[in-house]
């Protein structure tokens, strides 16, 4: 069976407090749901479906903190380019979030870079995903990270 990379890296690309993404472990299978979309009573059903099944695993989502750490660290990298200042007064508003996407929209360069990013951190937590799961995913992109980041020295 071939791995749904795609799939898989749109899941957790996608995947926050307000939208569950959830792997089959051994269809490989991605489901993902909008608990406020569907209401109390469905969302409870579609969790209790996922939690009775133990193969079915939520996608674990990064948390806002370091969603805005990594919007800081973008705006001043060099890929960000001449919107550094744009994107580093977004992130002084009272909603950062939503002003650094307004900014990025008058950035396409940056806004294309930032994408990139985004897609690049999706697929180093798909990958630790696997390796936490013991899954070895025969998949050039899942190689590709797998020699990068198993060379890379942990932290203390």
């Amino acid at each position: 069976m071939s791995f749904p990379w795609a799939a898989w890296r749109r899941a957790f690309l996608q995947a926050s407090p307000h939208s569950s993404s959830w792997v089959h472990l051994g269809t490989l299978e991605v489901k993902r749901f909008n608990p406020r979309r569907l209401g109390a009573k469905k969302a409870a059903a579609a969790e209790e479906a996922m939690y009775a099944d133990e193969q079915w695993v939520e996608v674990p989502y990064a948390e806002s903190d370091d969603d805005y750490n990594d919007m800081r660290a973008f705006s001043t990298s060099p890929a960000c380019g001449k919107a550094s200042r744009d994107l580093l007064m977004a992130l002084a508003d009272p909603k950062p979030f939503r002003a650094f996407r307004v900014a990025l929209k008058q950035h396409e360069t940056a806004a294309k870079a930032w994408h990139d990013n985004r897609l690049a951190e999706a697929d180093k937590r798909l990958w630790a995903f696997c390796r936490a799961y013991e899954l070895s995913p025969d998949h050039p992109q899942f190689r590709r990270l797998d020699a990068e980041l198993s060379a890379e020295p942990e932290g203390c």
